[in-house]
């Protein structure tokens, strides 16, 4: 009997793995067969679904046009901040080319090469490819999506690729000036340069998954049933937000420096984090299940960053030869 019921319970185990592969592997095949079935109204639809609209919603009457003032101000700062970024990641990919480079010169035959050398070599080339990824991962044309919903987010999509969302509740209610608005982008571009958003969707999966599997096992009446799957819940939101605290800290220390790339002043510009903490005075320090760090944690940790970037390349001495870029791309007057 115990034998037969064991059998029965890994039996269901398997059932339900199969399935959750089947049922992924049919939605991402409809999507690639829908997405080249008409591109432009895909595009639409997942803008929509990015900002929670039903699909027959009109798109126009929740976004603003790319005549309005407000959105030729933001968009103007965000292209700013993507050519910052693409900069960014191209000149990471030559400086691991070049300590490559410099390497071989050093050693110009593998017998001479030495064991650790030859190791250095190896974490060069993978992080050389970790860049090339990111590159692509910024390459093409990226666009702005405004929202007029009041609510005060920005962020990228995985399934809406080059677009910047920002919400215009962001923008009015922080009273955000240019620097701070080039902050925001520059966090949110870091995400997509440390390929997070590309980590997010599998990891759910994973957790889910394997949420299932756990669940298979136990019988799913009774108590312990809904105490089990309680427990197994709390553990993967645990596991969610400490992946989640870890991106937002690379992204704020990235994203200041995608700002400064950009020519726009970050000493001003952390002081976003500031007013997002003024909003939450009692909230400051980080919870366990926080998506989140504290937002008086995020701006004492980036105001440091900043005094110490400030102090390597002081404002102005870096912008200083890019001016002449920024004005032939129509990007500053």
């Amino acid at each position: 009997m115990l034998q037969n019921r064991w059998l029965q319970r890994l039996i269901r185990v398997g059932r339900v793995t199969v399935v959750s592969v089947m049922i992924y592997q049919i939605g991402y095949q409809r999507g690639i067969t829908h997405f080249a079935q008409d591109p432009e109204r895909v595009e639409v639809e997942l803008v929509k679904f990015s900002l929670g609209l039903e699909e027959d919603e009109d798109i126009g009457q929740h976004v603003h046009s790319s005549d309005t003032v407000l959105y030729r101000r933001v968009s103007g700062i965000s292209d700013r901040v993507v050519l910052g970024a693409k900069r960014y990641c191209e000149s990471k990919v030559t400086e691991t080319k070049g300590a490559i480079e410099q390497l071989s010169r050093e050693y110009p035959s593998q017998e001479d090469l030495a064991v650790a050398h030859k190791v250095r070599v190896l974490e060069l080339r993978e992080e050389e490819r970790r860049w090339i990824q990111a590159c692509r991962r910024l390459h093409g044309k990226w666009s702005l999506v405004l929202s007029r919903r009041p609510e005060i987010n920005a962020f990228v999509s995985g399934c809406c690729p080059r677009k910047i969302f920002v919400f215009e509740g962001l923008l009015k209610k922080l009273d955000l000036n240019d620097d701070e608005i080039a902050m925001i982008i520059g966090h949110e571009l870091s995400h997509v340069i440390l390929g997070h958003i590309d980590e997010e969707v599998p990891l759910s999966v994973v957790l889910l998954v394997t949420q299932l599997v756990l669940m298979a096992f136990v019988d799913p009446t009774g108590i312990w049933s809904y105490l089990f799957d309680s427990a197994v819940a709390s553990f993967r939101d645990l596991i969610t937000a400490k992946y989640s605290q870890t991106h937002e800290n690379e992204a704020d220390a990235l994203g200041l420096l995608i700002a400064g790339l950009a020519c726009f002043d970050i000493n001003k510009g952390v002081e976003v984090y500031h007013k997002l903490a003024s909003l939450t005075p009692d909230h400051k320090q980080t919870g366990w299940f926080d998506t989140h760090p504290a937002s008086a944690e995020r701006h004492e940790h980036v105001r440091l960053l900043s005094r110490y970037v400030e102090s390597k390349n002081p404002h102005g001495s870096h912008c200083a030869h890019q001016g002449s870029i920024l004005r032939a791309l129509g990007l500053v007057k």
